[in-house]
């Protein structure tokens, strides 16, 4: 009662003015198959930066006018972008929801998230991007009273799925608890909590203790990987790394060799050397489809076909072949001339999970 007798009107003006034309959610990189009823237990990546890169890192916020909070979620929109190919998308960050002094000394966790939109074209300037987001921030905080789901509300962005969130699929919060009080002769510092469970296709947390920065990558575990959690993890640590001016102590508790293949796959960064990361070829195409569904996959004579109709056609195929009586991993002829339907019919036989065996008809 005490959130309708609050006049909201200009929370809700500037929430619809943010979200107007809203982006989809963000498809994460996934090499494991949608589940029909997902398990929300999470899969955790974890990382814990040394105190003199920590330092470094605290510095170079500083030097772009960012506190640690907001040098941190640019870091990881930064990432973000590079990894999908996105330039406009929606983080949720969670606020404390305390509107006035009535709420000060409730006891109870008031939280609710935020969505904010990064949505920025540059390319590569690492400062100019930082201080857009700062801005974003910003203006965002301005107007975090309203609740997310009155935001959804306004908006008229309410799913259909307790599963998907039709503009949010990424996390990201920081935790900066503060001093703790503790005898002299007893070392006491805050850790990460472990997290069993995720609602969400990525949450970042970091957590600030007295000398050491904590990043911790939550994913679904039904969707991704162990090897494909690390690889990814490793990059973000990576990207951090690059724009945070460290050196090697800043990456040597972790394998960095190991994210060369993804980041050829989804950060489009140059030539490694490390040996490949075995992904699925399937995973690798279902992935491309979601990811590039606005552009045009295929040209041939009049036929124009976006990756999106590609990923339709050929999932249809692959819904029929799985309800054929074949056994899993059968050889299937596709044989026909030169046509978009064609490609789709063989992704549609790669994506039933059989062996692809293409006939040229002459």
């Amino acid at each position: 009662s005490y959130f309708k007798e609050q006049n909201l009107d200009k929370e809700k003006a500037f929430w619809k003015r943010q979200l107007k034309d809203p982006p989809e959610a963000l498809l994460i990189p996934s090499d494991c198959p949608p589940p029909v009823n997902p398990s929300f237990e999470a899969r955790r990546f974890l990382f814990r930066f040394d105190p003199a890169d920590s330092l470094k890192l605290k510095e170079k916020a500083t030097a772009n006018q960012c506190t640690g909070f907001m040098y941190f979620f640019a870091l990881y929109s930064f990432w973000l972008k590079r990894l999908t190919e996105v330039d406009d998308f929606i983080v949720g960050v969670p606020v404390a929801g305390r509107m006035g002094k009535i709420f000060s000394d409730t006891i109870g966790y008031f939280t609710h998230l935020m969505p904010v939109r990064v949505n920025s074209k540059i390319d590569d300037e690492k400062i100019d991007f930082m201080a857009e987001v700062r801005r974003t921030l910003l203006e965002a905080y301005e107007h975090q009273n309203l609740p997310y789901s009155e935001i959804m509300e306004a908006i008229n962005g309410r799913g259909d799925s307790l599963h998907h969130d039709p503009i949010l699929s990424v996390i990201f919060n920081f935790d900066e608890p503060g001093e703790l009080a503790h005898p002299a002769d007893v070392n006491i510092s805050w850790c990460p909590t472990v997290a069993g469970y995720t609602a969400f296709g990525l949450t970042c947390n970091v957590t600030v203790s007295e000398n050491a920065y904590f990043v911790e990558l939550l994913f679904p575990s039904d969707r991704v990987s162990e090897d494909l959690a690390k690889s990814l993890g490793d990059s973000f640590i990576k990207t951090i790394s690059e724009v945070g001016a460290l050196g090697v102590a800043g990456v040597r508790q972790t394998d960095i060799a190991s994210a060369t293949d993804i980041e050829r796959q989804y950060l489009n960064f140059e030539n490694g050397s490390a040996s490949p990361v075995p992904i699925s070829v399937v995973s690798g195409i279902e992935s491309a489809l979601k990811i590039h569904s606005d552009r045009v996959a295929i040209v041939a004579n009049d036929d124009t076909r976006t990756f999106k109709k590609l990923d339709d056609q050929s999932a249809r195929i692959a819904k029929y072949l799985a309800g054929a009586t074949l056994l899993p991993g059968s050889c299937v002829i596709v044989c026909a001339e030169h046509s978009s339907d064609v490609i789709a019919a063989m992704l549609g036989v790669l994506r039933a999970g059989f062996v692809l065996v293409p006939v040229d008809p002459a």
